[in-house]
């Protein structure tokens, strides 16, 4: 079952035609003074389809024009939807829901479309079967199994039913979408979002699906660690630079997080996309079209993608240039296509440019996919599966790809065979027979035909997968990467994949071993450090696990340089002969697994006088590894952070009063330091510790509270390399009694 969320809509007004003049934002045509070409169709798709009592499809309409363009007016004002029989199933006319079939009782039903055009009513229908098959099991399925607070994710929902059908009902009425703990992350029941989650704050929640059809409840639940990273850096992907007047392009933005992940945040609901110039070109920024780029005018535009997570903002922006390139041959790149009835396969198109350029317009939104006699074939203008060609019955059909761009009228036709042959075997094929915990597998499934054909048959819509235990492992129906198994507990599982084709049901089973989590790889937690002959550096060695647990392999991991002049212990990094401006690759190694080396560049620096008190106690703090700094105390300065991670790296805990807190809160980027003042005396008549501290960093900036008045005064004639802490005990939670600067 296929949910169209109601994003796009195309106003239509049916007084003279279906499409008059218009100019709206929304509906991606030319403007145009005429009345535009004359409809010579109506479809609504799909034409047959089956749906369980009690849960819903989503039907689109499109009208056919003289000049072979197809257009989606689903949610157009004045498309009006209607059911032969509402006691068997019902037809949704509110805009978010239009077009939207819900099964009630056993029957079949026909589905209207209708509307006026030049004075006529014109219409088009589609037959529904609602059947008695119930759910027989729920499964939740997110892409990552962390978001970071302020992102988005998108889940999924599927239910198998009694038949072995799996079909997506994510935005499905039925189903109800809740969260444990809407203080860690908030998931959306609304239309077109359901499924959606939100992170809010860092921890753990279980994100659970339920509903009732039928008389049968199922109810399915997936985990999301919702974790404290930040966006650190946003990059804008773009296939072309260069974008014909008429012609969409798709931007994919990709963010890199403070721990090294990579992730897809095209679609989230925190990146804002916008266009300086809509003139030249506009960019989508809402729905599932969100980040398509379309030319309008000839110009260079800039296009920029923002937002804002985690209290962090991030942007990034790429230059276009909208051309006057004009199609001048579209070729639909299969010349001959035999589909059994009941399977689908994708079709393709490629239009050269008037400049020389050929690029691919498959799924261009200019270009629209017709089929000559629906009831032989049909082909998809769908948004996740536009040139998508479906075998309904045997016989010769044409398929024809017609577009507009630029006032620019192209089209393609190709002859299509669909045949009666019937699916006499299916072949579920693994590359492993076993899978670790929190890896993926791609399973094929091949049928072989009654004329003696083999197809591969993964991500056909007439295949349906399913996982016999999904607190073992899933299985993916998304078409992007339909079969894929995912391990989730160690175990035994059996994975199915059945469909029914052209009136002949066909299955194969195969059985997969879910073992224990592997160790993947290990990370060092910096790529690059400086070490004087003051104080080294400690590294970390994070070895992490297929099932994305992770464990601090520092202590227990083996130690190399290829430099003698240092000295590794237990991660921790310093000279033993130091060679100014000499640089070493240092690693690690775990259970055989070794760390990409982190370079290592030794630095001949000075020592300031200290601020404050020295004392037998101290804490090293690197520049390189913690280059902005949180002060926080209770009375005093007694705790040093790290501004980004939150880690205490010197003294004491630091606790905040209401009084106390403007005073004990302000942070310093170190290598930003050019001068520096320390305030020491007794507090409360014991030891002398630091109270005050001002320092430059381009403004004066201060921390700490003034009790007495003695005071010391640093200058910084270069970058800040290193401080030395002094606090009063050995213990942990020690008060910073003074410090010491070391810099180059």
């Amino acid at each position: 079952m296929t949910d169209k969320t109601s994003y796009k809509t195309i106003i239509i007004v049916f007084v003279l035609a279906f499409l008059t003049a218009c100019n709206s934002d929304n509906n991606g045509l030319p403007k145009q003074a005429e009345r535009l070409t004359d409809i010579v169709d109506v479809l609504v798709l799909p034409e047959n389809s089956s749906i369980p009592i009690g849960l819903s499809e989503q039907l689109s309409a499109e009208i056919t024009l003289l000049d072979g363009r197809v257009i989606d007016v689903t949610q157009a004002d004045n498309v009006n939807w209607s059911s032969s029989d509402k006691n068997i199933a019902t037809v949704s006319n509110d805009f978010e829901d239009k077009g939207k079939v819900t099964g009630h009782s056993i029957g079949k039903v026909t589905i209207t479309a209708s509307g006026v055009d030049n004075g006529q009513r014109v219409s088009g229908t589609a037959q529904v079967e609602v059947s008695n098959l119930v759910v027989t099991q729920l499964q939740v399925t997110s892409t990552n199994p962390s978001v970071p607070i302020g992102l988005t994710q998108n889940l999924v929902a599927e239910v198998t039913l009694s038949n072995g059908q799996v079909i997506d009902v994510t935005q499905d009425d039925a189903i109800t979408w809740a969260s444990d703990d809407v203080s860690i992350a908030s998931v959306s029941n609304e239309a077109g979002t359901k499924g959606q989650i939100t992170g809010i704050s860092k921890g753990t929640v279980i994100i659970t699906a339920s509903g009732t059809a039928n008389g049968q409840s199922f109810i399915g639940t997936v985990e999301i660690e919702i974790t404290d990273v930040v966006i650190i850096h946003l990059n804008l992907e773009v296939a072309e630079s260069h974008l014909p007047i008429g012609l969409s392009e798709n931007l994919r933005a990709i963010a890199t997080l403070s721990n090294n992940d990579i992730i897809d945040v095209t679609n989230s609901e925190t990146v804002q996309w916008s266009s300086n110039d809509v003139s030249i070109a506009k960019v989508d920024n809402i729905g599932p079209t969100k980040g398509m780029l379309t030319g309008i005018n000839k110009g260079t535009v800039i296009v920029t993608a923002s937002g804002m997570a985690n209290k962090k903002s991030f942007t990034s922006s790429v230059q276009i240039e909208v051309t006057d390139a004009i199609v001048t041959t579209l070729r639909i790149t299969q010349e001959q296509v035999s589909l059994a009835s009941g399977l689908t396969r994708l079709l393709f198109a490629e239009a050269t440019m008037s400049d020389g350029e050929i690029l691919d317009v498959s799924t261009n939104k200019a270009l629209s996919w017709s089929s000559s006699d629906t009831s032989i074939a049909s082909v998809s203008n769908g948004e996740d599966n536009q040139g998508e060609l479906s075998g309904l019955a045997p016989g010769f059909v044409t398929i024809t790809a017609t577009g507009m761009a630029n006032n620019n009228l192209f089209t393609d036709s190709i002859q299509v065979e669909i045949t009666d042959a019937i699916v006499t075997q299916l072949t579920i094929e693994t590359p492993d027979s076993s899978l670790p915990t929190g890896l993926n597998l791609f399973l094929t499934a091949k049928v072989t035909l009654s004329d003696g054909e083999k197809v591969n048959v993964t991500d056909n819509d007439a295949i349906s997968w399913s996982s016999s235990d999904l607190t073992t492992a899933s299985v993916s129906n998304n078409q992007a990467d339909k079969g894929m198994i995912s391990g989730l507990n160690q175990g035994n599982v059996s994975i199915t994949a059945s469909g029914t084709a052209n009136g002949q049901f066909f299955s194969d089973t195969i059985e997969i071993i879910i073992t224990e989590p592997i160790l993947q790889k290990l990370e060092l937690n910096v790529s690059s450090v400086r070490v004087t002959e003051y104080f080294g550096v400690q590294l970390t060695a994070l070895a992490i696990y297929s099932d994305g647990h992770s464990y601090d392999a520092t202590a227990t991991s083996q130690w190399h340089s290829d430099s003698t002049d240092l000295l590794i212990t237990n991660g921790k990094v310093s000279t033993l002969n130091l060679v100014d401006g000499q640089e070493a690759q240092v690693s690690a190694s775990y259970l055989g697994v070794e760390s990409e080396p982190a370079s290592v560049t030794m630095v001949e620096s000075e020592v300031s006088q200290t601020m404050g008190l020295e004392t037998a106690y101290t804490d090293d703090i690197s520049a390189d590894l913690n280059q902005q700094l949180k002060f926080r105390g209770g009375s005093v300065i007694n705790g040093i952070y790290d501004a980004t991670s939150d880690i205490r790296l010197a003294g004491g805990t630091g606790t905040y009063s209401v009084d106390s807190s403007p005073f004990f809160a302000d942070q310093m980027l170190v290598n930003n330091v050019s001068y520096l003042k320390g305030f020491v005396g007794k507090i409360r008549s014991e030891e002398d510790q630091l109270q005050i501290l001002e320092w430059d960093e381009g403004t004066p900036r201060s921390v700490g509270y003034w009790y007495t008045e003695e005071w010391s005064e640093v200058f910084i004639h270069n970058e800040v390399l290193g401080i030395i802490v002094y606090k009063s005990s050995p213990e942990e939670a020690a008060d910073v009694t003074g410090m010491q600067f070391i810099y180059r």
